[in-house]
């Protein structure tokens, strides 16, 4: 009887035993298919990022046949001559109106045996993708467990602007922004260093850098940034003109290249969607000084509004005070081309996603460039041009709007609760938002939430 049970026993272990193995068979089966989903959903992601940053390098490939005025009217014309006097050694002589920054890409691309219509936008194109990581980095900043960078860099990259700019175009409008733009995210790293470095190289290739210098000027007057950073960006100008300089071109020419070519356009405005649009231009000599001295006093007005405020400079307010005068600084300047708010879309782009709420600024600030581009390029008039200063005007009055808000009229009694801005998409809960883990109520207003609420409740010390 005994030996009956001892055996039913072990029977029942057995049974059981089998039993959890079962079970244990079945809960590895499951792990492992969800692990299968899990890598092969990875896959599939990292396959469509992938596949739209290869659908915006055909975009560009498509338009690449297309040959604009500018193309036979200049850049063709100065590859020829660079071409005929051997390349480098052309340097020596004046071409064109640029800096040699650029000339030295062209006398590069002379020793290049393919089209030079190709090899013009091929360096375009490949500064395009730099200018996509540049934006990358800086909202990466803000979102940095999520794909928002990676979203943020391909709109950069299928923005109707930037890619007709470069692939369509021919233009190299986004060689000095994407210089500029990494010299934006090197602030925002508190790098003034390289920052004011990439200024330098920014400002080396064309003069529309200096759009950001008042920016600079500000961070300087906030002792963000000091002398022996800003020299810097003079340093860099002397260095990248000292090879022509070797070759046998004039140093005073060198120095006075963008004085020259200021004088080579006697119009108030050529297509820019700006102030001046509403202006004719048989009047350039009289209105001229009045717009150097309205664009001097926008700037004088902004410093004031900020600087009275004693404000400390966080990631929001950098990137809001970059767009405002992005937008204002053409807005008001005379002689801009329609080419000339090109900075102004891309940051706006940037903006966008550490505003979200006022995206539309990024829409229309895009959309008042693109309709701009058109009577150039294709000879046709979608929006009359006198129509679209008012897609900038109100981009700047809604940007100084929430700049002023944010400065004079925050609200300190709702702060905690209002990080929206700042929290990434995820929804990432707000009391894991805020610096150390520590409780938004332990905190005080002053210091609550730095670079973490939302643009127009930035906390006021």
């Amino acid at each position: 009887m005994n030996d009956i049970q001892v055996k039913s026993k072990e029977i029942q272990l057995e049974t059981i035993e089998h039993e959890l193995n079962v079970e244990e068979d079945i809960e590895a089966k499951y792990f492992y298919i969800i692990k299968n989903i899990i890598q092969k959903g990875k896959k599939v992601e990292y396959l469509l990022i992938v596949a739209s940053f290869l659908l915006a390098l055909m975009l560009r490939i498509t338009v690449i046949p297309f040959e604009s005025a500018d193309y036979h009217t200049y850049l063709i014309v100065w590859y020829n001559f660079i071409h005929t006097y051997g390349g480098f050694a052309a340097l020596k002589y004046t071409v064109g109106n640029y800096t040699p920054f650029y000339l030295y890409f062209i006398a590069l691309i002379t020793y290049i045996p393919l089209s030079p219509l190709v090899l013009f936008k091929a360096l375009s194109i490949f500064f395009d993708f730099v200018l996509a990581f540049g934006v990358y980095l800086i909202v990466k900043l803000k979102y940095q467990s999520s794909y928002v960078p990676l979203i943020a860099s391909l709109l950069v990259l299928f923005a109707p602007t930037i890619f007709l700019n470069s692939a369509l175009w021919g233009q190299c409008d986004v060689i000095y922004t994407a210089f500029a733009v990494m010299g934006l995210y090197f602030f925002l790293r508190k790098r003034p260093g390289f920052a004011c470095l990439f200024f330098g190289l920014s400002l080396s290739f064309k003069p529309q850098a200096a759009f950001l210098l008042p920016l600079l000027l500000f961070l300087w007057m906030k002792r963000e940034v000091y002398l022996k950073h800003l020299v810097i960006i003079p340093a860099s100008y002397l260095v990248m003109i000292f090879p022509a300089f070797l070759l046998g071109r004039p140093f005073t020419d060198l120095l006075t290249i963008y004085l020259t070519a200021a004088g080579d356009v006697p119009y108030i405005t050529l297509n820019a969607p700006n102030f001046w649009q509403w202006f004719p231009n048989s009047q350039f000599s009289i209105l001229h000084d009045a717009a150097l001295v309205l664009t001097m006093a926008c700037i004088a007005m902004l410093y004031f509004v900020v600087y009275a405020r004693q404000q400390k400079v966080s990631s929001h307010l950098l990137i809001l005070l970059a767009l405002i005068f992005v937008l204002c600084v053409p807005f008001f300047m005379p002689q801009m081309h329609e080419r000339y708010f090109y900075m102004a879309d891309v940051i706006s782009i940037i903006y966008a996603f550490y505003v979200p709420r006022q995206f539309y600024l990024a829409i229309a600030v895009q959309l008042a460039s693109l309709f701009a581009y058109l009577p150039f390029l294709f000879v046709m008039t979608v929006i009359n041009l006198s129509w679209l200063p008012f897609l900038i005007l109100g981009a700047m009055i809604i940007t100084i709007g929430t700049l002023i808000k944010a400065l004079y009229f925050a609200d300190h009694q709702h702060i905690a609760t209002q990080v929206e801005n700042e929290a990434p998409l995820e929804n990432i809960p707000i009391a894991t938002q805020v610096e150390n883990e520590a409780p938004l109520e332990n905190i005080p207003i002053a210091t609550q939430v730095e670079n973490e609420a939302p643009l127009e409740n930035i906390s006021i010390p």
